[in-house]
């Protein structure tokens, strides 16, 4: 399946209105952007206060801090220059409003990196920006969605203090835990650690039969740092959560299902199991019974 960018032809409408000199000066700025979202620490020069042309394009993005560039740069970008589909995350945005974030590293089970991490937030903040996205889903390549965060990236932060500091500035897991378009996880093969972690920030989390799921960081000497010590007791009973938060050890598709950890195990395929949730999702008032559920089954307190 292919995961080439597809978004508004506004971009290319706007660039064919300016003159050949500004249409390539626009073109190599989205080259550079292209190849690396976070280079650019202050607003472009002469593409006014958000990274736009002046009086050129609109955005709903702002600079919430210094690596923060503009989401419709990255999507007008993207649709000019391609997408590298040797990218850790792939991003598609398809006619129907449906956007597919896809973990893109299987030679390393999908094992979640910093850039990960960060190209994760880039495309959430993408979709939100983006008013024709309603639904987003999250698959792996490969065969996992994904075996955790990549622990050989554990240590390598200059100090505790600036890896807390980009945690609290990039707050990955609350900008989906609170995003404004209804969120799945198409899940198979391992889903351990950030694996789980994610989904469980997710509105509906669809399993393929075979799918094991745990929380091992305990089996390392800490503790699941991603959400998971909060979202799953709000998702499957205490005691089902206890056990796997403190054991570590996994369980199956079928004990998944029983406690509630995933919405349905695909019998039919995951692929066409994925499909039929993600329609109802767009039709009528879909997406927003999900988000709906999501504010009911992660309120704090409970």
């Amino acid at each position: 399946m292919s995961f080439a960018v597809a978004v508004s032809p506004e971009p290319r409408r706007y660039l064919q209105r300016l003159d050949k000199q500004v249409q390539q000066r626009f073109i190599r700025k989205f080259r550079e952007l292209a190849a690396d979202p976070f280079q650019h620490t202050k607003p472009l020069k002469g593409f006014g206060a958000h990274g736009m042309a002046d009086g050129g394009l609109s955005t709903q993005s702002t600079w919430r801090n210094k690596r923060s560039p503009s989401t419709t740069l990255i999507l007008a970008a993207k649709c000019i220059v391609g997408t590298d589909m040797s990218a850790p995350i792939l991003f598609d945005i398809d006619s129907r409003g449906l956007a597919t974030i896809t973990l893109n590293r299987p030679e390393r089970l999908n094992a979640i990196s910093m850039e990960m991490r960060d190209l994760l937030w880039t495309y959430l903040e993408a979709c939100r920006d983006t008013p024709d996205v309603r639904v987003i889903l999250f698959r792996g390549e490969g065969a996992a969605f994904s075996a955790g965060a990549d622990i050989s990236e554990f240590g390598t932060a200059p100090s505790v203090m600036e890896a807390r500091n980009a945690r609290h500035q990039r707050d990955l897991w609350g900008e989906l835990i609170g995003h404004r378009c209804a969120t799945v996880a198409a899940m198979h093969g391992y889903c351990f650690g950030a694996g789980l972690e994610l989904p469980l920030c997710c509105d509906l989390r669809i399993a393929a039969r075979g799918t094991t799921f745990a929380l091992p960081e305990v089996t390392l000497g800490y503790i699941p740092s991603a959400g998971g010590t909060q979202t799953l007791p709000r998702t499957v009973p205490p005691g089902v959560a206890a056990q796997m938060i403190l054991s570590g050890e996994p369980i199956g598709a079928d004990a998944a299902l029983r406690w509630g950890l995933v919405d349905e195990v695909a019998e039919a395929g995951l692929e066409i199991t994925v499909e039929r949730v993600v329609e109802r999702l767009l039709t009528a008032n879909g997406d927003e019974e999900a988000r709906a559920r999501r504010g009911n089954r992660l309120t704090l307190g409970r």
